[in-house]
C-alpha cells in the first residue's frame, strides 16, 4: 500500500503540477523567463522521481516491519494487562 501511495501518487501529482506550471508558463508568454527554464531543468533531471520506483520497495518494506513490530509491542502489552 505504502509503495502504491509513494509511486503512482507521488508521480502523478508532480506530472500534474509541473504540466499545469509549463502551461500557465506558455499561456502567458513567459517561455523565456529563468522560471520556466527551471522548471524543465527540474522535470526533465529529477534523479528522485526517476529513483522513486527503487527506493519506493525499500521504504514499503521498512514501514511495513515497522508496523509489525510496533502492533506486536502493543498486542505484548495489551496481554499483560
Amino acid at each position: 500500500m505504502t509503495y502504491i501511495a509513494l509511486v503512482l501518487g507521488n508521480n502523478n501529482v508532480f506530472d500534474f503540477v509541473v504540466k499545469e506550471l509549463i502551461k500557465y508558463y506558455e499561456n502567458n508568454n513567459m517561455t523565456e523567463s529563468y522560471q520556466y527554464e527551471q522548471l524543465w531543468i527540474i522535470w526533465a533531471n529529477d534523479l528522485s522521481r526517476n529513483l522513486m520506483y527503487l527506493f519506493a520497495v525499500f521504504y514499503s518494506l521498512l514501514t511495513t516491519l515497522i508496523y509489525f513490530i510496533i502492533s506486536k509491542i502493543f498486542r505484548k502489552k495489551k496481554g499483560k494487562e
